[in-house]
Parts: structure tokens; sequence; C-alpha cells
């Protein structure tokens, strides 16, 4: 059974993009708040020189010890549930290809070895330089389950 959800309509899922200053936050504010809220990373992807950088959030997630400079995919992509991978490369390939904002949710083994559900969130963009980017957060799920769409039986 395939696990894997990816969509590349972002704006239907996500409304009117929050209109932060008004209420005084900064886009720092912002970050941080996002960071406490869950386990966060971020993440940015060179696509001409295929290259992906991370903070140490994403490499916490993947359970990899954190370094600088480009990550190994290799070694981060044997985290990812072997049903869910293929479909996962698929996703960057087609984002990469319509250059379209996009959001995965995709099993990731965990240093116990079991499975936990993370969401994964870019968009492309171009740097100063016009060079083509994806940037991009991911996080982890408290509650797989809700990712399910379940709920728990309610007493009457």
């Amino acid at each position: 059974m395939l696990l894997v959800l990816i969509r590349y309509d972002l704006d239907t899922l996500t409304g009117a993009r929050p209109q932060f200053e008004q209420i005084g936050l900064t886009a720092d504010d912002v970050c941080d708040l996002s960071s406490y809220f869950r386990r966060t990373g971020f993440w940015r992807t060179d696509i001409e020189q295929g290259l992906t950088y991370w903070t140490r959030g994403v490499f916490d997630i993947f359970g990899m010890e954190y370094r600088e400079g480009p990550v190994s995919l290799t070694e981060a992509n044997a985290a990812i549930h072997p049903n869910d991978l293929g479909a996962m490369l698929e996703m960057v390939e087609q984002a990469t290809i319509i250059r379209a904002p996009f959001h995965a949710i995709i099993r990731l083994r965990s240093r116990e070895s079991e499975y936990r559900f993370i969401r994964s969130v870019g968009k492309y963009r171009e740097t100063e330089d016009g060079k083509p980017e994806f940037v991009g957060m991911i996080y982890e799920f408290f509650e797989p389950i809700r990712t399910l769409g379940m709920a728990a039986p309610v007493d009457e």
C-alpha cells in the first residue's frame, strides 16, 4: 500500500498568505515559532548543480549526523520507506520540470527502525543571478494517525 501523498497545488491547501507584519511579527519570529511547534528543518536544492543543503533540523529528523555542505542523498534516501521513495523522486523530477510548489507526506525510518510520517513542502525560485533552485521545509508529525484521516471513537 502506497501512503505517500503528493500535491502540486499548494494554493488550495494554504489559502491566503498570512500578513504577519499586520500583527508585528518578523520573518525570524515566524521561523522560530514554526521550529518550536514541531521538529522542523529547512532545505535548499541547487537544481543546476544537483546539490541539496540542509539545516541541522533536517539532519536530526533523518537521524543523520550534522555536517556542513551538500547532503548525501544516497544516505538520506536510504531512510525513506522503499514504497515511498520512487514516488517522491518522481515528484521532485516533475516539480523541477513544471517549476511548481509541492508537498509530500512520506514515511521515514527512525533510529529505532520504526517508520513515522514527515511532510516536506517546497517551492521553486530563482536566485538573484537567475539560477533555478527549490527551497523548503520538513517537519515531523506528532501523531501519524492524523495523516491517515482517522479519528478516535467518541463515547456517547
